[in-house]
């Protein structure tokens, strides 16, 4: 199924490696951009802009905050009543040291100290023990944390079982992260600090000085969304402690605060929103239930302030085998929830902390017994006996890394018997947030001797999945099943199987446009094979490449399937009684087709392929679908990479020279315009024929040469003749461009297996 080694590359000037559009990363409208996924150097700088592009469209937002602490971290509905009914308070002196904070990273001593006692107070009204077993981590946003491939973040604040940080400060152990921001600060001029109260319900500030934030006064709407917060409290639970109007108040001083200068603080007035008339057609429709009358808004973007938030998410995912992770983002007093997963990003509605203190609570407090299920953990990854314990008084534990640890899948196709998987190492990880998450690794399977791949991904719903493909071609073209991967083992779990949090969540927000393009996880195992550039010989690496482009042929011609993800990483190898055989390898982004042998329209116009592979008529805003021809395409072009960077002594890649780095270059325009002119001007096709390795030089002779002119006159011919002639044949450029005529420019004669 995979590899023994994972590829990399790298350019001369440092640009991002290869990647792969996937046809699933939305089905609503062909990607045309790159994706944090494929960025080779992940520094802050290279990855931001591109998580900005990941994000957008995958925001849904206000989700109620008793929802996402009972649905996300697994918080009883009666003890989110007990805390919606109680009265807090929040730390005076800690509070007067948030508020007179000026710099950022000097926020978070101060609510640190705040959410310990916070935690410490719930936990005592709920009878848990009273030490906090959470620990809120900070170093002031300055320690760097090295992330498995070499990324540098600087968390602002992490929060880990205590536990936990005594054996190492990772991503892998975070339970939640937080990014700070003070947005309104940065936009006013700050005269001088004064000492205010802790304990009203608003910052109060000497008369005549801009507030630091106030937060939403309460309007005429707020006192509605208060009885919502009530009765959405009692239909979890019952009534509540406090009835259905209760709200919770700060309990206030009864002098006056006074700031350093002597001046009296006194409370920012209440602006309210005077009631508006309602006319008959409005009362008309507050009374319809019908869901044409429900407003439906936009969906939101995520800020530029908010994008740290997902750079510290795809570190969390990425750690480990992770199902979502959740942070909190919060912009001096105001606090939103956010939850990760691999198809979406929910957000809570956002509340003021110094109004709304119980919402702080209930947040906090729910990290503080969320267990690792409830904290996004693999419930499927079970760690060797040297964990590290979740509780003291548990026999639970998280892995410290998944190498070394269990992925045990739970019984399946009338096995009596869990599946079992021991994690030998990892041949590749997803750097991605929102897509298909592809994890591989090398394991070895409880009763077996022989190590296996095991690769776990998260495929649109909507897809075929990878094991059934496979199966299927292996039935009908069994002639070509040893040059096909063989799977040992799958199973798919839904999100409601798998108890996702997004399942129950979606269904409380409030209405928007947003849409969710569902997700499942896809779990297969199979036969472990090499890559590429792992063969012994020039004359194995013909036999490799030869099987492959005719096994992709019969696939296509016999099996109806066509595999549009052709790339260096796919085509792979075994040895079998002493000679290798090639195997064509990661069929997640085949289609089957349709009587027509065209693409079933689900996904014909949703590009697929490896930008340095992908045919030149792919590389457009607005792509056509996906033909036989463009695979061909992406062989040839597979084909002079390899003759370039190949080192099968050394079984490595060479270091990409500059101009082949042009078919990887950020923009798709210049990657067909470099593809473009290598195949149809001279001077650009010896510019790279002249990186040819001199053990390579027959095959650039025998095939390189022949195949760049059949790709040549294709290319003419569709200038010359698609507009004159009605019957121009496009799928095959009028005949240029077919298995056979691209095995005659091989000079090699299709093999006929039985």
């Amino acid at each position: 199924m995979s590899s023994s080694t994972s590829s990399s590359s790298s350019y001369s000037d440092d640009s991002d490696s290869f990647e792969s559009y996937y046809s699933d990363m939305s089905t609503t409208s062909t990607p045309n951009k790159r994706r944090s996924a494929g960025v080779a150097n992940q520094t802050l700088e290279n990855v931001t802009p591109h998580m900005q592009d990941d994000v957008q469209g995958m925001l849904c937002p206000d989700a109620p905050i008793e929802a996402f602490v009972q649905h996300v971290w697994g918080v009883h509905p009666d003890e989110i009543s007990a805390i919606f009914g109680n009265s807090w308070t929040l730390p005076p002196e800690h509070l007067d040291k948030y508020r007179a904070t000026v710099l950022e990273k000097k926020l978070y001593e101060p609510f640190q100290l705040i959410a310990v006692d916070l935690v410490n107070q719930a936990r005592k009204l709920l009878r848990k023990d009273a030490s906090c077993p959470v620990k809120f981590w900070h170093k002031e946003g300055e320690y760097v944390i090295k992330s498995k491939v070499s990324t540098l973040r600087k968390p602002d604040m992490l929060s880990f079982l205590t536990l936990a940080t005594l054996i190492k400060i990772s991503w892998f152990f975070a339970r939640t992260f937080f990014e700070f921001k003070d947005t309104d600060h940065k936009h006013r001029k700050r005269v001088h600090k004064p000492t205010v109260s802790s304990t009203s319900a608003l910052p109060l500030v000497p008369e005549g000085v801009p507030s630091e934030d106030p937060g939403p006064s309460m309007t005429t709407s707020d006192s509605h969304q208060v009885v919502h917060r009530s009765s959405l409290v009692k239909s979890m639970r019952g009534k509540s402690r406090r009835g259905s109007h209760s709200t919770t108040r700060l309990r206030r001083d009864s002098t006056p605060a006074t700031s350093a200068e002597g001046v009296f603080a006194t409370p920012l007035p209440s602006i309210t929103t005077p009631p508006q008339p309602i006319t008959p057609q409005k009362r008309k429709n507050e009374g319809s239930d019908s869901s044409a009358n429900k407003r439906i808004h936009l969906t939101p973007k995520v800020t530029k302030e908010q994008i740290q938030l997902a750079l510290y998410a795809l570190e969390s995912m990425d750690a480990s085998t992770r199902h979502y992770t959740t942070g909190f983002f919060i912009d001096r007093y105001k606090v939103s929830l956010w939850y990760f997963d691999r198809a979406c990003i929910i957000r809570s509605e956002p509340f003021d902390f110094t109004q709304d203190p119980w919402k702080l609570v209930l947040a906090l407090y729910a990290l503080s017994v969320c267990d690792d299920k409830h904290a996004g953990y693999d419930p499927h990854l079970f760690p060797p006996p040297s964990g590290i314990p979740t509780e003291a008084s548990s026999g639970d534990s998280i892995a410290e890394d998944v190498v070394g640890s269990k992925l045990i899948f739970p019984p399946m196709d009338g096995l009596s018997d869990s599946i079992e998987f021991l994690v030998r190492r990892i041949i590749f990880e997803y750097r991605g947030l929102i897509g298909r998450g592809t994890m591989v690794y090398e394991v070895l399977r409880l009763g077996r001797t022989e190590a296996e791949a095991l690769k776990i991904s998260w495929p649109l719903t909507i897809r075929d999945l990878e094991a059934t493909i496979i199966r299927t071609l292996r039935e009908r073209i069994p002639g070509w099943k040893d040059h096909l991967p063989e799977v040992s083992f799958s199973t798919t779990l839904t999100a409601e199987e798998l108890g996702l949090p997004r399942v129950q969540l979606l269904k409380q927000v409030p209405p928007t446009d947003f849409r969710l393009e569902d997700r499942h996880m896809h779990a297969m195992a199979g036969e472990l094979y090499k890559k590429l550039w792992e063969v012994d010989s020039v004359a194995e690496f013909e036999q490799v490449f030869l099987d492959c482009v005719e096994c992709h042929y019969h696939a296509f011609n016999e099996g109806k399937v066509l595999h549009r993800d052709l790339s260096e990483n796919n085509l792979m190898f075994k040895r079998k009684e002493g000679e290798v055989k090639g195997i064509l390898n990661d069929w997640d982004m085949a289609s089957f087709l349709d009587v027509t042998n065209k693409v079933r329209n689900t996904t014909a116009k949703h590009r697929t392929g490896t930008i340095p592979f992908m045919a030149c008529d792919l590389l457009v805003d607005d792509p056509p679908a996906h033909l036989y021809r463009h695979d061909l395409e992406s062989f040839f072009y597979i084909l002079v990479w390899a003759a370039i960077l190949y080192d099968f002594k050394n079984k490595a890649i060479l270091r990409v020279p500059k101009p082949l780095a042009n078919w990887d270059a950020g923009e798709m325009s210049r990657v067909r315009q470099a593809k473009g002119s290598f195949i149809t001007y001279k001077l650009e096709t010896d510019l790279i024929m002249n990186l040819i390795q001199p053990a390579f030089h027959g095959i650039r002779d025998k095939w390189i040469l022949p195949l760049r002119m059949l790709f040549k006159n294709a290319l003419r011919s569709i200038d010359d003749e698609a507009d004159q002639n009605p019957s121009y044949d496009i799928e095959t450029c009028g005949g240029h461009i077919t298995f056979l005529t691209f095995m005659k420019a091989l000079n090699r004669e299709p093999r006929t297996l039985a």
